[in-house]
């Protein structure tokens, strides 16, 4: 394989300070990160590095457009015009704050999903907004006129305080009023009572993100994509690249791989863990990489079956080859320090 560019969102663990004795024994990606060449990088959130890597260029003071190119992978036809996410989220009350809770990290079943939605659209076919949900933790709403917000996506917001990561912009307060109005809704509904009687967390916020219209055909820039995020999967599907569910292990990957082939893998096990500070998970996720990924590509590098490898962080890029495995006098330094870089 030519090369091979692994996304790791997250690998750099929570936003806590942490030490040698709190990182898995990692002795692959140790060496790997160290005899790399290290770059910071500037852009640090989650969908517009995977934007970055897939060749779509973003805006700063615009959404990512998530809401229509995942729309293209949940949907049965064209996602014309202007979407928006609004997905089904837990907010939790940590004394005067509330703190958001997406629904990667709870239990929703379709069925609930649905009944959740109807509560919510009581609120929203007020507003002619027309809701789907094709997936218990995507939901959708095609707009007919640019709702002036920014906003921030569940992931950047999640296990924070909300007030710091609502829309904003010259149409927030109209979403700040519409949340608030299906809140009231989600309140007292009956499958949030039967929900938490069932000791699940209610559903009772929606969380808007995402807006925009799906970009016109994006330029290749691989061989194939591996992900199971259907915003990288859109994305390929945008600039027609083949795109695979991500493998069990690096050796599943490089077998039959095409010696000339480019290849972007997306590996999300320490997003979640890193984003709600679970150490413990996060410390597993690690480890479970170094085993399945990190120690047979370091083996890899040095048979020359992968000639360059790419590890992308959320704030960090380490870029080697077959010979920088070579270069002792980079010496091998803590992981902490390797994968500093400020996580957001």
């Amino acid at each position: 394989m030519r090369r091979l560019t692994l996304y790791v969102p997250g690998l750099e663990g929570p936003a806590v300070e942490l030490t040698d004795n709190d990182m898995p024994d990692a002795p692959a990606l140790r060496q790997l990160l160290s005899r790399a060449r290290r770059r910071q990088l500037s852009e640090q959130d989650y969908y517009r590095q995977l934007a970055g890597l897939l060749g779509l260029e973003t805006s700063a003071d615009k959404d990512v457009p998530v809401a229509a190119v995942t729309r293209l992978i949940d949907g049965e036809d064209h996602p014309g015009g202007l979407w928006m996410r609004a997905d089904p989220v837990h907010l939790s009350a940590d004394r005067d704050r509330l703190l958001l809770i997406d629904a990667a990290v709870f239990t929703l079943s379709q069925h609930d999903a649905l009944a959740v939605a109807t509560e919510a659209k009581q609120v929203l076919d007020l507003e002619g907004w027309r809701m789907e949900v094709p997936f218990p933790d995507r939901w959708y709403i095609q707009l007919e006129a640019d709702p002036e917000i920014t906003t921030s996506d569940p992931y950047r917001a999640g296990g924070r305080d909300v007030d710091t990561h609502l829309p904003s912009g010259p149409g927030g307060t109209r979403l700040h009023r519409l949340l608030n109005e299906i809140q009231m809704q989600l309140f007292d509904a009956d499958i949030n009572r039967e929900r938490e009687a069932r000791g699940e967390l209610p559903v009772n916020s929606l969380w808007f993100w995402g807006v925009g219209e799906l970009p016109d055909v994006l330029p290749r820039q691989w061989s194939a994509v591996y992900s199971d995020d259907p915003f990288a999967r859109g994305l390929a599907m945008l600039s027609m690249t083949p795109s695979h569910p991500v493998p069990g292990s690096a050796a599943k990957l490089l077998d039959g791989a095409a010696p000339e082939a480019d290849i972007l893998v997306t590996l999300e096990d320490c997003r979640l863990a890193a984003r709600y500070a679970d150490l413990p998970r996060w410390h597993d996720a690690v480890a479970a990489l170094e085993q399945h990924w990190f120690a047979p590509l370091l083996e890899a590098l040095r048979e020359d079956v992968v000639q360059s490898l790419t590890v992308v962080t959320s704030g960090r890029e380490f870029r080697l080859r077959h010979s920088d495995l070579k270069k002792f006098w980079r010496r091998q330094r803590p992981l902490p320090q390797l994968l500093e870089a400020g996580a957001t």
